[in-house]
C-alpha cells in the first residue's frame, strides 16, 4: 500500500478516472455548477457580460487554478481558451470527499480572496483621491 492510499484512500482511483480534457485556443469552455475545472495546461480567460452585452473580464486561470460556476454567481459567467488547454474537471461531490482535492481548492480560493481584498482597497484609495 503506497503512502497516498493511507492519507487518501480515493485518490489513486480520482487519478486515475481524470483525464485532462482537451480544448483547442479560443474555444468556449462549458461551465457547470455541478463541478469546477482545474487547469492542467495552457491559459483560459474568465467573464461575465453585462446586460448591457459589455463582457467584462473578471480574471485568468493558469496551471494548477480551479474556475468554475461554482465560485461565481449569475447565468453569464464565461470561460475561453486562450492557448491550447488541458482541463481536468472535479464534481462538487468528489472534493467534498477529498481532504486533498478540498485543501488545494481553499488554497487557492484564500489567495483569490486576498487579491480581490487588495484590488478593492486599491480601487477604494484611487476613487477616495478623486
Amino acid at each position: 500500500m503506497k503512502i497516498v492510499d493511507l492519507l487518501e484512500p480515493n485518490a489513486a482511483k480520482c487519478a486515475t478516472q481524470l483525464k485532462a480534457k482537451f480544448f483547442p485556443k479560443y474555444s468556449q469552455i462549458t461551465t457547470l455548477e455541478t463541478g469546477i475545472w482545474e487547469v492542467e495546461s495552457g491559459i483560459v480567460k474568465l467573464s461575465t457580460i453585462h446586460d448591457d452585452g459589455l463582457e467584462v473580464v473578471i480574471g485568468w486561470a493558469y496551471p494548477g487554478a480551479f474556475f468554475g460556476k461554482y465560485f461565481s454567481y449569475g447565468d453569464t459567467y464565461q470561460a475561453k481558451a486562450l492557448s491550447d488547454v488541458y482541463l481536468k474537471y472535479h464534481p462538487i461531490e468528489d472534493i467534498e470527499h477529498s481532504p486533498f482535492l478540498s485543501k488545494k481548492v481553499l488554497s487557492q480560493t484564500i489567495q483569490q480572496m486576498r487579491q480581490s481584498n487588495a484590488l478593492s482597497a486599491l480601487a477604494g484609495t484611487k476613487f477616495s483621491e478623486q
